[in-house]
């Protein structure tokens, strides 16, 4: 009986183990964004999970002005009902795009949940307090493109798989 408890053990060790080493802390958009990826995902999610990094091209109405940031969406689960646990990072400068200057913004790493109808490519994300929503469209394994509505303004979205 001994050996099989040992063996029992041993490999729920090693799987406890493998699953530790998957956790990471990544820096994107010059955020610091714990990572800690689904090891299984439903077939024909598995390539969505990852980090796409990417810009945000936008029109702020407070102050007039088109920018772009640096914009991430790490997502680390897909579930078989096509809920997306993922998390949003966004640089701490932003772009003026009439004169080319740059200036400090607030940069952040929030998580946010998402979802992909089955047998969709179009994802989607709205915030916890409904003000904000992103829709993003797969194109291929490794690019999205989409938009984002927000209080102050809209934009646009263009992401690649890193």
């Amino acid at each position: 009986m001994r050996p099989r408890i040992g063996v029992v053990i041993v490999a729920a060790l090693a799987t406890s183990l493998a699953s530790m080493s998957r956790a990471e802390t990544l820096t994107v958009c010059g955020q610091r964004v714990n990572y800690q990826p689904t090891a299984t995902v439903p077939s024909g999610t598995s390539n969505l999970v990852g980090v796409w990094v990417g810009e945000i091209v936008a029109f702020n109405a407070a102050y007039s002005v088109d920018y772009s940031r640096c914009w991430a969406l790490v997502i680390e689960d897909v579930d078989v009902s096509g809920a997306i646990k993922a998390q949003i990072a966004l640089a701490d400068n932003t772009k003026n795009l009439h004169n080319g200057t740059r200036y400090g913004t607030q940069g952040y790493v929030n998580p946010w949940l998402g979802q992909i109808d089955p047998g969709s490519s179009t994802l989607h994300f709205i915030s916890g307090d409904g003000k904000t929503s992103y829709e993003l469209q797969r194109k291929g394994a490794s690019a999205m493109e989409g938009k984002v509505i927000y209080p102050n303004g809209t934009g646009r979205l263009s992401l690649a798989k890193q």
